[in-house]
């Protein structure tokens, strides 16, 4: 159990172990029932497999949920959205000290930024990184709040198919990097409308698009029909009877590594994996 295990990181060949190889002398004729996170590198997969002969069973990562903001990074927005309503309705009265206040609180909660535009960009980013929410429990499923907060998440960015936040942007006449670059509000709205397309899509199988440009209704349908497809193999996900068939002698169906989100800032395109990952069992993969 874990990701990272000494046997395959014991030195020996790159490839093709010897039995002079200490991982060949360490595991010998034992069967290696590996359980491994499914979002797991590659790289690592590939040296688990070749020097410890393992038989992948995945499970998948925590939920997600967005880091959001806390103690002195709400009262730097409070700030951040005081300067902008001053802006707005010309009270320019204490403007520079404001400016300067904001600056100083930047720089104090380590955001870099030569104005209140750059750091209100930088406080954007930071309020919606995703995170784990919490540990996995082994053969736990998640819940359904979680699945379409998960496939929201997802659908921030292009994969097989577009973003669907980008599409409600253009739907908008607005484009999508220019609100990530600005840090725009309209991104907390816009994702808010994902989650309840999604949640529509997921519990009635249809939503109303007559609303949205016809240009974009193709890209929407395609959007949600992908997401459906996701939660279906999350709902499905089978980690204990992964791991039971594999310690009956049974096959472990193979599958790509990786997964949508990941806790880093951008998000890995889909079924990009190298033939390499191939080992995990496909059932317990999201």
């Amino acid at each position: 159990m874990g990701t990272h295990g000494t046997l395959e990181f014991t030195p020996g060949k790159e490839v093709g172990l010897s039995s002079e190889c200490f991982p060949d002398i360490l595991i010998g004729d034992l069967p290696n029932i590996y359980i491994y996170n499914v979002s797991a590198t590659p790289g690592e997969a590939m040296i688990a497999k070749r020097r410890g002969y393992a038989v992948l069973i995945s499970h998948a990562v925590p939920p997600f949920t967005t880091a959001d903001l806390y103690e002195g990074y709400v009262d730097l927005e409070r700030m951040i959205e005081e300067y902008g309503e001053a802006r707005i309705f010309g009270r320019l009265k204490g403007l520079r000290n404001l400016k300067k206040s904001i600056l100083n609180k930047a720089r104090e909660l380590h955001i870099e930024g030569d104005d209140v535009n750059d750091i209100h960009v930088e406080l954007t980013k930071l309020k919606r990184t995703l995170i784990p929410k919490g540990l996995h429990v082994f053969g736990r499923r998640w819940s359904f709040d979680e699945v379409v907060d998960y496939l929201t998440f997802m659908l921030r960015y292009d994969r097989e198919v577009p973003s669907l936040h980008r599409l409600l942007a253009a739907a908008r006449g607005l484009n999508y990097e220019d609100l990530l670059r600005s840090g725009s509000a309209l991104l907390d709205r816009i994702e808010e409308e994902v989650r309840g397309l999604v949640k529509e899509y997921l519990e009635r199988g249809s939503v109303d698009l007559t609303k949205y440009p016809d240009n974009v209704r193709g890209g929407i349908t395609a959007a949600l029909n992908y997401a459906r497809t996701v939660a279906q193999r999350i709902m499905s996900s089978d980690e204990v009877g992964g791991l039971l068939n594999a310690l009956n002698g049974g096959y472990a169906d193979i599958g790509p590594s990786d997964e949508p989100c990941s806790t880093q800032t951008s998000f890995p395109r889909v079924g990009t994996s190298t033939p390499s990952t191939q080992g995990h069992s496909r059932a317990s993969s999201p």
